[in-house]
This record gives structure tokens, C-alpha cells and sequence, in this order.
């Protein structure tokens, strides 16, 4: 008897956070491959939608189109789908995003008007234990990327591994 009330005491305690935010049920369609615009002779990786589904970034590394030519490891692009629905011909973020290193997009907030990116910025090196930098959209361009600081919070060394959900 006690180790049944146990087990429906450690049930409710440890879900009980996840019951009370309720499921959110949502059919999924068959993965699909990703048309040429996307796989390119280049390295992709990293992919992140927008909510709203209408902006893709994601990175592209070792093409002749980055900032850094096809030596840099890694920049961010962005595809917009228009308005018949069909996605666009990505296209380079740019140089203030991008710069010869390895850029790398981590996330986006809900609205998509805000890009969490590794920090690989020169003018950013003070903040050098902190590999977060965000970069946001205003007035039809995007900030220079800004640290994201946290307090008591910093990676020992640069390549540490991280992705950003807000």
C-alpha cells in the first residue's frame, strides 16, 4: 500500500508542471526532403523556423557566397516563403551577422524580430566567456550583435556546444 501511494505521489509531483501546461496536440506531416534552394554543394546545418512558418534561417558553411568566402566555416542564411506560399532563394544574412569566422544562428524568439548567435564577433572579445550574442531586427535591418550576459554563467572555452529556445 505504501508503495503505491508513493507512486501516485512521485506521478503527480514530478508531472504535475507538465499536466497543469496541458498537451498541445499537433499533426505532423512525413518529413520531406528539402528542395535544391536548401541542399547545396555546400555544409547546411542548424535549421530554425520562425513561428509564423513564413522565415527559415539556418547555416551555410564553405561556399563561395559566405562573407569569408568558401574557407568560412559558417554563415547565417535566411529563405522567406512569399506569398503564393513558395519558399524564395535563401540569401546571405550579410555582413553585419556574418563576418569571416564561424557564425552560427542558436535561435529566434517567437516573433522573429530577435536572432541569438555564437559569439564570434572581435569587437565582442571582452565578453569573451560568454558565447551569447543576439542580434535584432529594426527598421528593415538587422543590429550589430550585442552579448547576451548571464549572470554567473560562462563556457570555459569557445567551441562549447549550445542552442537557445525562447
Amino acid at each position: 500500500m505504501n508503495f503505491l501511494i508513493s507512486t501516485i505521489l512521485f506521478f503527480l509531483i514530478t508531472f504535475q508542471p507538465v499536466l497543469s501546461q496541458g498537451w498541445d496536440y499537433k499533426v505532423y506531416s512525413n518529413p520531406q526532403k528539402a528542395d535544391k534552394l536548401i541542399n547545396s554543394p555546400a555544409k547546411e546545418s542548424n535549421p530554425i523556423v520562425v513561428t509564423s512558418g513564413n522565415v527559415f534561417y539556418f547555416n551555410r558553411g564553405f561556399s563561395s557566397l559566405n562573407v569569408g568566402g568558401i574557407k568560412d566555416s559558417n554563415d547565417v542564411w535566411v529563405q522567406k516563403r512569399n506569398f503564393a506560399g513558395k519558399y524564395e532563394t535563401p540569401y546571405n544574412a550579410g555582413n553585419i551577422i556574418n563576418n569571416a569566422r564561424n557564425n552560427k544562428i542558436l535561435g529566434v524568439n517567437q516573433e522573429g524580430n530577435l536572432i541569438y548567435l555564437n559569439n564570434t564577433y572581435p569587437y565582442l572579445k571582452i565578453y569573451k566567456n560568454h558565447a551569447i550574442c543576439a542580434s535584432k531586427y529594426l527598421n528593415g535591418t538587422w543590429s550589430s550583435p550585442f552579448p547576451i550576459v548571464i549572470q554567473g554563467f560562462s563556457f570555459p572555452k569557445s567551441s562549447s556546444k549550445i542552442h537557445v529556445s525562447s
